[in-house]
């Protein structure tokens, strides 16, 4: 064998030597995959011998397990076979060797060439890495716990690096500071939040940073690498729109690295603590304070027996501040009580018991004074012994009140004793369960002697039941009355109680002056007591005397009207027919005269109505135009004749309509415009509205009425407002009035809330205005009931119920004009015989007739038609105070109009109620019996809206809300609904509950109907 040859022989053997001593595994396969070496390693941790696992597949033998099933061994032998490329097993592969052993492995396939670069096989050389598996796993483990302790403690956490810039943060941190992560990481720490920080120093002071120099600091903590703790700090202003001022208690750990240092900042919300500690430190403070402000002197001393606080009382009373005073307390102490005082003291403090003594002591102006001295031991939280606490109370002054007292017990017994007042004193006696039973005199004065004629030696030490009986009513119920005041309080007073026994009336005032004893003062009210019932009298006689003037007021006012009416009335009459020029002329101003007196008539009634308080406010919506319109309308006549122009002016930007009493405004103006037009020769009269300042619901809405009349002087401004009053009497009788319109005015803007003026320049004219708060109203369009009917002719027949020829002559004149037929009656009686002979389609009903009244006539007619018919009443009455028309439609009437008759509104009335009755009859018609979803519900909401109503008896309210769904049923054909929905409005207007309920449940009943139909109509 050459040398050569038998070099490379050994350097087989070493290699193959080598091979099998090394610590990793090492496996050789032929080209087909078989194993062909093994070295001892391999054997080991495979668990084959070689002998066994020659030429048996290496996947056979290297059992090797991981997740990536495309990954065998097979599949890596035969990847590196064919492509002769190195390949390295997955990660976290497992070797499952011949005994059951798992050991996890790191290895790497090679193939094995030849000179010629063919490949032989290939070669697996593996390491058992199962321990430093294990290690990692451990690794992880703990790396996870310590994540999920750094995401789940209660305490914010962020991790900076050495640039300051956010690296982590914690799950608590989000939301101390409600931000997400996305908001921070990245961020250097510090942006986004106010500055300057407050951190709070060890004495209890503040220190401000800003942004920068608060990253300075840190960055010093990351430099020197020292851990800093228990950081103060606060954050005042705002963070995600809400004003805050939290307080953090902040740790700062360098956490050094390799490559790098880092920063564990630890946050926590001390708000609450901090908050805390400020409350417990003001409570001291006020607890300091509270006994600073003590009238009496507080001294504190400690378990040593050293004064360790006194108020400021003490102080201020032996002239020195709180600090001194610890130790000037002994000498202040008169020195023949020094002794006694430090001998009771050191006794105390050895027994730990109360201490209470008097001693002298000085005073800051060397005066001595008496003091009482109350010291009581103390213990803290622990119930352990911490000292006393005392209190000096200077007792001079009440030394010498109490000797004062003495020196006037005498004076106030003899004042008890000879006061007008009667005064007794009594001694309680109770019986077994401590109820009182009767009062033992122990003492009266002269005046209780004189009042009941009584000796105060026959009384003193006898019961009050001796003395006054004990079978006397008079005397039960006084002892009775004793006994329920005695129980009730310390002190009582009767104002006034009427004595049988003595036949007088007297007040009674009780003291209790201990549990044993009772006080009674006694008071002649007797006199008084006359006087108050006379003026009761008086009063009610007033009442009896203000109703006859009503009454007198309404009889005046129907037997003025009366006449007045067939005035007016023939007077229309006679200006229909052909008459000359100057006969129309003094007709007209004939008419005029009456107005006029119809006017002042009105006015007297307004006044002795706002006089007696029954006029009243009723706000509705209405156009702001439409009113001043009215206004000017009604003036207009009377201005033309003197030349005069009526002028309108609305601000611009005005609301249309408003809310309010839209009669008492036009009443207002229509005084202030006649006033104008009056005292005006020439020139121009503006009724002007505008808006004032604004209220919580409403606006301030001034109304004014400019002329260029006489003017009024300063002087007579004043007068204007005052009843009865004309600032001139030989010159305003030239223009005539009562001086009432303005003084009703007045009232009627005052009863709206609002106040009333003038300007006014004498010879120049005047400026009436007055100012009242109006709501927005609604705009409201008018219902078919609201437009004006058109004249209803040849229609109805009618009966007029009137005692008066007169207006029975007008009225019936106007009707035949009007082209109605007619019957006419002169009474009650006569109207209901001649309605039992034929039917009237409407009756036009005096109130005030002889036999009988228009009222009981209504209320009999009504009860004769029952609930199948009825038959229209319109009220023609000379009554027209307050509440008449409610009064009259109450008892049935469906309308009213007072005298003296409008005959344009008579004309328009009679046909508003004509053609609503002349509707077409249910049983002639195509009546609708069912109702759409939409009516249905409007239908069902009103009626829950009316039983609501009705519930609460508000028969106003109610009568509109029946009245609101009887337009609905109109408006929308449902005839007989609207027949039985009137049938519920006429018993709402007389206020019969019983018939209201009745009629109200059989229309519900007949809604359901139409709510459960699906057809469309009845044939």
């Amino acid at each position: 064998m050459s040398e050569a040859l038998k070099y490379l022989h050994k350097n087989q053997s070493k290699s193959a030597a080598t091979l099998a001593s090394i610590g990793d595994g090492v496996i050789t396969t032929d080209k087909n995959g078989h194993i062909d070496f093994m070295n001892d390693t391999a054997k080991i941790l495979t668990g084959w011998t070689l002998e066994d696992a020659v030429l048996k597949p290496l996947s056979e033998v290297f059992h090797i397990m991981n997740q990536n099933a495309r990954l065998s061994i097979d599949y890596i032998i035969d990847s590196v076979l064919a492509t002769g490329v190195p390949s390295g097993m997955p990660k976290n592969s497992e070797l499952l060797n011949r005994n059951g052993n798992h050991y996890y492995l790191s290895a790497n396939v090679s193939p094995i060439t030849d000179s010629s670069g063919n490949i032989l096989g290939t070669v697996i050389i593996f390491r058992d890495i199962t321990r430093i598996h294990n290690m990692e796993e451990m690794i992880s483990y703990e790396k996870n716990n310590l994540q999920n302790l750094f995401e789940t403690i209660p305490l914010g956490m962020i991790i900076v690096d050495s640039s300051l810039i956010i690296q982590q943060v914690n799950q608590s941190l989000l939301i101390l500071f409600e931000r997400s992560r996305e908001e921070l990481i990245g961020q250097i720490i510090g942006d986004g939040f106010p500055e300057p920080f407050h951190i709070r120093r060890s004495d209890g002071g503040f220190q401000n940073y800003t942004t920068l120099e608060f990253r300075s600091a840190l960055k010093k903590i990351l430099d020197s690498g020292i851990y800093a703790k228990d950081i103060i700090l606060q954050i005042p202003g705002m963070l995600n729109s809400r004003n805050i001022s939290p307080w953090y208690r902040i740790n700062f750990t360098p956490i050094s690295h390799i490559d790098e240092s880092t920063l564990l900042i630890i946050i926590e919300d001390i708000t609450k603590q901090i908050e805390e500690e400020e409350r417990l430190i003001l409570a001291q403070r006020a607890g300091y304070k509270l006994l600073d402000s003590l009238p009496v002197m507080v001294l504190k001393a400690n378990s040593s027996r050293e004064c360790d606080y006194v108020n400021q009382t003490f102080a201020d009373f032996i002239g020195k501040d709180k600090e001194q005073a610890f130790f000037e307390m002994d000498k202040h102490i008169h020195p023949e009580d020094i002794d006694k005082f430090f001998s009771l003291y050191y006794d105390a403090f050895a027994g730990m018991k109360r201490l209470e003594m008097e001693l002298r002591l000085r005073r800051s102006d060397n005066e001595y004074r008496n003091v009482r001295a109350v010291a009581q031991p103390y213990y803290d939280v622990t119930d352990s012994f911490s000292g006393f606490i005392g209190t000096l109370f200077d007792m001079t002054e009440s030394i010498k009140a109490e000797n004062t007292i003495r020196e006037q017990q005498e004076k106030y017994r003899m004042l008890f004793m000879n006061m007008d007042s009667a005064f007794s004193y009594y001694e309680k006696i109770c019986n077994e369960n401590g109820e009182i039973i009767d009062l033992r005199f122990e003492e009266v004065n002269g005046t209780y002697e004189e009042m009941f004629h009584l000796k105060r030696e026959a009384l003193i030490g006898k019961t009050f039941l001796e003395v006054f009986g004990y079978g006397s009513f008079d005397t039960q119920r006084l002892i009775s009355l004793y006994k329920t005041l005695i129980d009730g309080s310390g002190s009582f007073h009767l104002d006034e109680y009427y004595s049988r026994i003595f036949n007088t009336w007297f007040s009674i005032s009780l003291y209790t002056s201990d549990e044993n004893h009772v006080a009674i003062l006694y008071s002649d009210i007797n006199d008084k007591k006359h006087s108050e019932i006379e003026l009761q009298s008086a009063m009610e006689q007033a009442e009896v005397a203000s109703r006859a003037k009503s009454e007198f007021l309404a009889n005046m006012s129907h037997e003025i009207r009366t006449p007045l009416n067939g005035i007016v009335g023939m007077i229309d009459l006679t200006l229909m027919t052909n008459t000359s020029p100057e006969q129309k002329e003094n007709l007209l101003i004939a008419k005029d005269c009456a107005n006029t007196l119809l006017n002042i008539i009105n006015d007297i009634l307004d006044f002795s109505k706002l006089e007696a308080g029954k006029m009243t406010i009723k706000n509705i919506n209405f156009n702001v135009s439409s009113i001043l319109e009215e206004v000017k309308m009604s003036n207009i006549m009377h201005a033309r004749k003197k030349g005069l122009e009526i002028a309108i002016e609305l601000e611009s930007g005005l609301p249309p309509h408003l809310y309010g009493d839209a009669n008492r405004i036009r009443q207002v103006l229509n005084n202030l415009t006649s006033n104008a037009i009056k005292f005006t020769e020439s020139g121009t009269i503006t009724i002007r509205v505008k808006r004032s300042d604004s209220l919580e619901n409403a606006r301030l809405y001034t109304f004014s009425v400019t002329d260029t009349g006489i003017g009024i002087s300063p002087e007579n401004s004043s007068q204007l407002f005052k009843s009865f009053t004309q600032i001139d009497g030989s010159f305003t009788r030239t223009y005539g009035g009562t001086g009432l319109g303005l003084v009703i005015s007045k009232q009627l803007v005052e009863m709206m809330n609002g106040q009333i003026d003038l300007e006014s320049e004498l010879g120049k004219g005047s400026t009436f205005f007055f100012t009242i708060p109006l709501a927005n109203g609604e705009i409201h369009a008018p219902s078919r009931q609201e437009i004006a009917p058109e004249r209803v002719r040849n229609l109805g027949h009618l009966m007029l119920a009137e005692d008066d020829k007169i207006n029975q002559i007008v009225i019936t004149r106007m009707l035949k004009k009007w082209g109605y037929s007619y019957d006419v009656v002169n009474n009650g009686s006569e109207a209901l015989d001649l309605l039992k002979e034929k039917p009237f389609d409407l009756i036009l009903m005096d109130i005030q007739m002889p036999v009988m009244d228009g009222i009981e006539t209504t209320k009999r007619i009504r009860q004769m038609e029952g609930e199948d018919k009825h038959t229209i009443i319109i009220a023609v009455t000379a009554f027209a105070l307050s509440g008449d028309r409610e009064k009259f439609m109450s008892i049935g009437m469906d309308d009213y109009i007072a005298k003296p008759i409008v005959m344009d509104k008579l004309e328009a009335l009679i046909s508003k109620h004509l053609m609503k009755a002349r509707a077409v009859p249910v049983s002639e018609s195509v009546q609708k019996t069912s109702f759409t979803k939409e009516q249905a519900v409007i239908a069902d909401e009103s009626i829950k809206n009316i039983i609501n109503i009705m519930e609460q008896k508000d028969y106003e309210q109610l009568e509109a809300a029946v009245h609101q769904l009887k337009v609905f049923f109109e408006k929308n054909e449902f005839e007989e609904l609207r027949n039985r929905t009137f049938m519920v409005e006429l018993a709402v207007r007389r206020e019969n509950y019983l018939q209201t309920e009745q009629n109200l449940t059989l229309l519900q009943q007949k809604i359901s109907s139409y709510s459960n139909n699906e057809g469309g109509v009845n044939e």
